[in-house]
């Protein structure tokens, strides 16, 4: 959606009124009111936005409404700037007054720019004080969400270097990283995890929210930290809430051997910006739109059941009446299998990217199962599933073989 900005306002704006700006009646403002730059204030900042919250990341355009009281003058009015947390200045028009074919007339002036991170961003608008001069409106427009490739073509390098050498952990003790979302205990997986041996080591990473957007507190630094686990997990994580470095990382643990098991919910798949990614690539499935196919939704609940044809699936009892409620929507790739199913609908899926494998965990842990039914993430059996898809996904009767 656009996001419009009235300076003269203090929505998503603030210093406004100082020595170098006040807000002026202006009939050919949109709202009636402006932003005004004084002459001979000297050169300092006329309004500061808020720090936003993250957009995707994607090629936007800023659109500012603006005029200048004499635009014969040869010293520049001032400046409108766009700042990113992370990759700093994003954008900045200078506003000339020659540019301008009239003087007192608003006039639009137009930039693009691109967004690559998942920090803060804003706007600042600057005078040089050498005219008065004034400020209608700040415009943004979203045009094109970019792809990690896309951003890779933008940007060479911005992934990081990883040695050709390096090849994920295939050896005992196991150790695991453990990447936790909100409501990640719904799933169990702690339990699941110690199941893997005696000696398994877990180390957990967490998502968490600053006033701008998510982020991983806890993510291996480098590649050599990162390789050195046997198995990773994503636990309801929202993929926007990786860096662009972290997602390269991760698909290049998998294609080089690693193992990964993707669980659901409410910030997980499409939900969480995971479309188009690096890691929706290494995955057995394709995600959908979010807004308009993302989530399935059974208010009676649907029957899960497992591929009884699969051996390694060991120790699993399916007695219980298993039901659930929730359900990511995805389309299966080629080649890919799935290994159990809600309803008619892909529940959980395995499949191999390169060298490493992959599993994905589609149901979401909610729901209220009536008297006589279960839902899955309570079944009895529920860890030990997650167990046996786990030492699949890290390919352990390998790492165990005599």
């Amino acid at each position: 959606p656009v996001r419009s900005f009235f300076l003269a306002g203090k929505d998503g704006f603030g210093g406004q009124g100082g020595q170098w700006s006040k807000v002026v009646v202006d009939k050919d403002a949109e709202r009636g009111s402006a932003l005004c730059a004084p002459a001979n204030s000297g050169a300092g900042m006329m309004a500061h936005s808020s720090y936003f919250s993250a957009m995707p990341p994607g090629l936007y355009r800023l659109r500012a409404r603006v005029k200048v009281t004499d635009n014969t003058a040869a010293k520049r009015a001032g400046c409108i700037e766009m700042t990113s947390q992370l990759a700093g200045l994003r954008l900045m028009i200078n506003f000339h007054p020659r540019m301008f074919s009239k003087a007192d007339q608003y006039q639009d002036f137009e930039k693009d720019f691109i967004l690559r991170d998942n920090g803060w961003w804003c706007v600042r608008a600057n005078t040089d004080g050498n005219q008065s001069w004034s400020i209608d409106s700040v415009k943004v427009f979203p045009l094109y969400e970019l792809e990690d490739r896309q951003l890779f073509s933008i940007y060479p390098g911005s992934a990081g270097d990883i040695d050709a050498s390096l090849v994920p952990r295939r050896r005992r003790p196991y150790k695991a990283l453990f990447i936790a979302g909100f409501g990640y205990d719904f799933y169990r997986p702690v339990q699941a995890i110690r199941l893997l041996s005696n000696d398994v080591t877990i180390k957990p990473a967490w998502v968490y929210r600053d006033f701008s957007s998510a982020h991983i507190r806890g993510f291996p630094e480098t590649p050599e930290e990162l390789f050195d686990y046997s198995i990773v997990y994503l636990c309801n994580v929202p993929v926007k809430s990786l860096t662009l470095q972290q997602k390269n990382f991760l698909y290049e643990y998998v294609r080089r051997g690693g193992g990964l098991v993707v669980l659901g919910g409410h910030q997980a798949y499409e939900r969480g910006g995971g479309r188009g990614s690096l890691l929706e690539e290494t995955m057995p499935v394709a995600m959908v739109k979010a807004t308009s196919e993302g989530m399935l939704y059974f208010p009676g609940g649907v029957p899960l059941t497992v591929d009884s044809d699969i051996p390694w699936l060991a120790e699993i009892s399916v007695e219980q009446k298993l039901l659930v409620y929730f359900l990511h929507n995805v389309g299966v790739k080629k080649g890919s299998k799935v290994l159990a199913r809600a309803g008619g609908t892909p529940f959980l899926v395995g499949g191999e990217y390169e060298k490493g494998r992959v599993i994905c965990v589609l149901g979401l842990p909610l729901g209220d199962p009536g008297e006589g039914a279960t839902g899955f993430w309570k079944w009895n059996d529920w860890t030990y599933l997650l167990r046996d898809v786990s030492w699949w996904t890290m390919r352990a009767v390998e790492i165990e073989a005599p």
